[in-house]
């Protein structure tokens, strides 16, 4: 098998970034708006025009990136091993996925957690379940250090 390059996911990856990016600057342009904001019942809160403006256009709607990056991300690592040809082993594929992710992923949480340092209990549990991946499985560290670092746990895992 030869080394083919898809040009299809690297347009459909561009899209994606681009929901993501369009859906966070939701939050920069209405700072006091909540996107999706629920009742106790499950409702959707539409308290006046601009609410349902903000909740039924695409932009809105950008989650969908962060799963389709997901679904791509899964697709990618593993045709990297169908193009290889390589039996594939659970020990090279950690291997390869530490050192590609863990090294910065290490400097940037150090870095984060020296800015804010936080040596009580709660802090240097939020320290440690983001240092072994952890983090997204408990509300309290979810966002905690870094609110973008959910997605590194979630791909660790």
């Amino acid at each position: 098998m030869t080394k083919t390059h898809i040009h299809i996911v690297d347009a459909l990856r561009g899209f994606a970034i681009i929901l993501i990016v369009l859906y966070h600057s939701l939050n920069v342009f209405y700072p006091n708006y909540a996107i999706d904001e629920y009742s106790k019942d499950g409702i959707l809160m539409l308290k006046d025009t601009k609410s349902f403006i903000l909740n039924f256009n695409p932009i809105a709607l950008g989650w969908i990136g962060v799963e389709l990056f997901l679904v791509i991300s899964g697709f990618l690592i593993h045709y990297a091993y169908l193009q290889n040809q390589k039996q594939f082993t659970w020990l090279h594929f950690y291997k390869k996925r530490f050192w590609r992710i863990y090294p910065t992923y290490f400097i940037v949480l150090v870095f984060f957690f020296i800015h804010r340092p936080d040596f009580s209990t709660h802090g240097l549990f939020n320290f440690f379940s983001h240092l072994f991946f952890f983090h997204n499985l408990s509300e309290s560290a979810f966002f905690a250090i870094n609110p973008s670092f959910w997605s590194i746990a979630l791909e660790a895992q």
